[in-house]
């Protein structure tokens, strides 16, 4: 199977300024593009498509008709006829039909000719106008009950009915009794519920459950721009969610009989001088803990680090006993207390990123006699557990009407009498689902991708001034030349605890320099483009003057069509005059969709995150369980920069963090279970923060090592839910997010609600899409159903808004309140679009849904390229496709 694109214009150039790196990956919807265009209404679309241009026509030619009117009223001062015409003239503005008294042989009589016949044509066209109004409402009720049967085909389809199953089990339920019954109807809101769903699936590469099944693929020298080699039968991967086992193991840990008997570390952030220990304390909280320095304390880190993770509590007293002559019981409690503030961690019995998880805690329960502690059954449930989790199974095929995973976690809880709220909320998300293709490989030919690469690479550098976090860093840099003096090297747990001090410190307590970084230190968002400008610390306001520059040229380029055309080495000029601190990505994650506009293959941008494997590992560790193989160990990252790249370790409970190792170093991160040789692993208190008294610039450096190191989080957590010592690690130095698809990238520089606007043009520069044209409406502009209006008036109103307002008929479409608090617009669910397609009554009714009780913005955003209309696997089945292409800096 395979897609040819034809010869490309433009000549090839030589990757010389960056490399790809592989495995690429490719997202593929779940459903055929074909699902929603079926779903079209016809004989009412048509219907309302030519009312409104009746309706448009009408309003034309009124404008004209009543001016002439009014000419001929001056002409009728003394006849008795005027006040008719009047009246007409008045029934013309208004678009309606004429009373009798208002249109008939007088009027006509004392009318010109010329006239006369014009206002017959324009009443023969309100004629046409209101009988077409008249059959519209009987025309949709029989389009929607025409659209019935392929909407029963939509929703029978195995992969749909297997997502709608985890998404939304009481959505699935009623859906499978509509299935089971021909005579059967939706309820509205349930209607709703399967529209939203049948849009994610055929038009949106949500990773979630088989709603989008991936695939990995190579960089090739020839052949088509796109081909699928091997079998594409379609494999599911179950894992047991990483919050739920975390709840687990925690809770059977917290059993002292079991607990006891698990080997204790020093915390790895632990940073021991001569008078105390500072550390980070368990999480939530992470607190940042300073315990006084005694004798008995020093021993005990002496021992513990010469022990490493080998030794219980129980073992580290007999240890110290020894060796300093004090009686075990007086030191059993001390060292219990070390464990209960985190001074000493316990070595979990299950890796983070285990592969087989509820193996190893089932032979952990059995060698601590865990049936005795806890009872067989619950050892018994989680084998049971174990072994439905790893059953092999075809995503494909009709889902089971139980959710057995569910049922044996539930279970568990409930025999480790966890309070019945917790149990619930376990129950409801004990398992994730993802779909892959592991036995089919893409191969993508270079030279036919090249010339838009190329244009990519340009935006991956211009993105480096756009950086989100770029004034965060810069400041903080500001903040440890200010705070430790000029070239000074701090701990990084140092900078941790001065940074989250001086956050609290009353205003009245700062110094000057202090109360204008603290904004723009804080971590937890943006500064607004308007604090930027007016900062007081000139790089800041200079970091501004530059991004209004790099706008403003951007923009300076639209042309008459509405698009801003940027030429790729105009930008990449620009690029190279901006000054040194502004320093290039060095390797980012395109999610791009490809399409073809004549012979050129081009490419539209939906997010650009940070690379070094990001989201790759992630896959590459499903595609390995997809076929029951080990995900191999990757080259290491180690080319094109003068840091190693350092990987965060741990999962902090979330799955979306399972990945393979990519980096050939992690950060060993507190109450986190590594299983990488402790010489791969940097504890947190090895690092050290370096400034550059020269440049006002920071970099950090693994002391142990003996280089700089740049830390990167290569799970799918998104960075902002992260613990807060890692937050400030990864704003400070790490890579970060460039492009989301949830808020603008090119907008006007001068309103603090960056990308509000009320329209955003499409930005290209050369074959690649940065930018789709996008529309702000507030929601209360918005069409919303009168008291009483059926369907077809509503329907008419919206599709006759939207002609008049320039938005697309087709279009992804959210809701985001601008003025509410930025993690909540980054995490809200509104901020996700959703395909709406005002030709398809399903998804109209659920975009009418999704405005309710909702306050703030409605974004439109043009579908670049359509669903049916981007490159995919298939060209005969077309299907929305999305690629993740990992571009880096490179070494020449």
């Amino acid at each position: 199977m395979v897609l040819a694109a034809g010869a490309l214009n433009g000549k090839v150039q030589a990757l010389s300024r960056y490399r790809l790196e592989t495995p690429l990956v490719a997202r593929v919807t779940g459903l055929p593009a074909s699902v929603l265009h079926e779903l079209r209404l016809e004989e009412s679309w048509e219907l309302v498509e030519k009312i409104i241009d009746l309706d448009r026509g009408l309003a034309a030619a009124a404008e004209v008709l009543e001016q002439a009117l009014f000419d001929a009223i001056g002409t009728l001062s003394e006849s008795p006829v005027k006040p008719r015409v009047v009246a007409l003239r008045r029934a013309i503005h208004q678009v309606r039909a004429p009373r009798k008294g208002e249109w008939n042989e007088q009027v006509t009589q004392a009318l010109p000719a010329e006239l006369v016949m014009d206002l017959e044509r324009w009443l023969a066209l309100l004629g046409d106008r209101d009988r077409c109004r008249a059959r519209l409402p009987q025309a949709l009720a029989d389009d929607v009950e025409r659209k019935q049967e392929p909407l029963r085909r939509a929703c029978a389809h195995p992969l749909f009915q297997n997502a709608v199953r985890r998404a939304s089990p009481a959505l699935f339920a009623e859906m499978h009794k509509w299935l089971a019954d021909d005579g059967r109807r939706l309820r509205r809101r349930t209607l709703v519920g399967v529209a939203r769903y049948l849009s994610r699936a055929a038009a949106k590469t949500s990773p979630y459950s088989t709603f989008t099944t991936s695939l990995l693929g190579e960089w090739t020298d020839r052949g088509p721009a796109i081909a699928v080699i091997g079998d594409l039968a379609v494999r599911g991967v179950l894992e047991l969610d990483r919050g739920v086992l975390g709840r687990l193991v925690r809770e059977l840990v917290g059993r002292p009989a079991l607990g006891g008997g698990l080997p204790v570390r020093l915390n790895p952030s632990a940073l021991v001088t001569d008078d105390s220990v500072t550390l980070i304390g368990p999480r939530p909280d992470e607190s940042i803990m300073r315990v006084p320095m005694s004798r008995a304390l020093a021993e005990c880190l002496r021992i513990a680090r010469q022990e490493g993770d080998r030794r219980t509590v129980a073992e580290l007293v007999a240890l110290l006993a020894a060796q300093t002559g004090a009686d075990p019981a007086q030191l059993r409690p001390f060292l219990d207390r070390l464990v209960e503030i985190g001074v000493l961690e316990r070595r979990l019995p299950v890796l983070d990123q285990s592969e087989r998880p509820l193996a190893e805690l089932l032979a952990w329960l059995r060698s601590a006699g865990a049936e005795d502690t806890v009872g067989p059954e619950v050892v018994d449930l989680i084998d049971q557990l174990r072994a439905e989790l790893g059953r092999p199974f075809t995503a494909d095929v009709r889902p089971p009407a139980r959710d057995v995973p569910a049922e044996l976690v539930s279970a568990v809880a409930e025999r480790l009498d966890l309070p019945a709220p917790t149990i619930e909320r376990m129950r409801k998300a004990a398992s994730h689902e993802t779909s892959m293709f592991p036995h089919a490989r893409l191969e993508c030919a270079l030279p036919r991708w090249r010339p838009a690469l190329d244009d990519l690479d340009v935006v991956r550098r211009w993105l480096a001034l756009h950086d989100w976090l770029l004034p965060t860093r810069l400041s903080i840099a500001s903040y440890v030349g200010r705070r430790f003096g000029p070239g000074a090297s701090v701990p990084f747990l140092v900078l941790h605890q001065a940074l989250q001090q001086d956050l609290r410190r009353p205003k009245d307590e700062c110094e000057p320099w202090l109360a204008t970084l603290r904004p723009l230190v804080r971590i937890s968002a943006p500064p607004p483009p308007s604090y930027l400008e007016r900062s007081g610390v000139p790089r800041i306001e200079e970091l501004h003057r530059l991004r209004a520059r790099s706008f403003d040229f951007v923009l300076s380029a639209t042309d008459d069509t509405g698009v801003a055309r940027v030429s790729p080495r105009g930008l990449a000029g620009l690029v190279d005059s901006w000054p040194s601190w502004v320093t290039e990505p060095g390797s980012v994650a395109c999610y791009v969709q490809p399409y073809l506009t004549g012979d050129d293959l081009r490419l539209a941008i939906n997010m650009v995150g940070s690379g070094y494997g990001r989201g790759r590992s992630r896959w590459l560790r499903l595609a390995a369980q997809a076929s029951g193989a080990q995900p191999a160990r990757q080259p290491s990252w180690t080319r094109g920069t003068d840091s190693v790249v350092v990987e965060m370790s741990g999962v902090f409970d979330y799955s979306v963090n399972l990945r393979a190792p990519l980096a050939p170093y992690e950060i060993d991160y507190p109450f986190t279970t590594s299983g990488r040789p402790a010489g791969e692993r940097i504890p947190l208190s090895d690092l050290t923060v370096v400034h550059d008294a020269e440049t006002d610039l920071i970099r950090l450096r693994s002391n142990r090592l003996g280089v700089h190191v740049l830390p990167a989080h290569l799970g799918m957590l998104g960075d902002t839910l992260l613990p807060p010592a890692a937050r400030l690690l990864l704003s400070a130095f790490g890579p970060s997010h460039l492009v989301h698809s949830a808020f603008a990238t090119v907008y006007p520089l001068g309103d603090d609600r960056a990308g509000v606007a009320r329209r955003l043009p499409r930005v290209e520069v050369g074959r690649v899409t940065l930018q789709r044209a996008r529309w702000f409406v507030p929601l209360a502009e918005v069409p919303v159903r009168a008291a009483g209006e059926d369907d077809a008036g509503y329907l008419l109103r919206m599709v006759g808004w939207l002609r008049a307002s320039g938005i697309p008929q087709r279009c992804y479409v959210r809701v985001m309140d601008p003025d509410s608090e930025w993690r909540k617009q980054f995490f809200s669910k509104a901020r996700k679009p959703m395909f709406v397609d005002f030709a398809n009554f399903f998804l109209g009714a659920a975009f009418e849904h999704m405005l309710k009780d909702r306050s703030g913005l409605v974004i439109f955003e043009e579908a670049l390229p359509p669903p049916e209309g981007g490159c995919g696997l298939d060209p005969a089945d077309p299907r929305v496709t999305e690629f993740i292409i990992e571009l880096s800096a490179s070494e020449v």
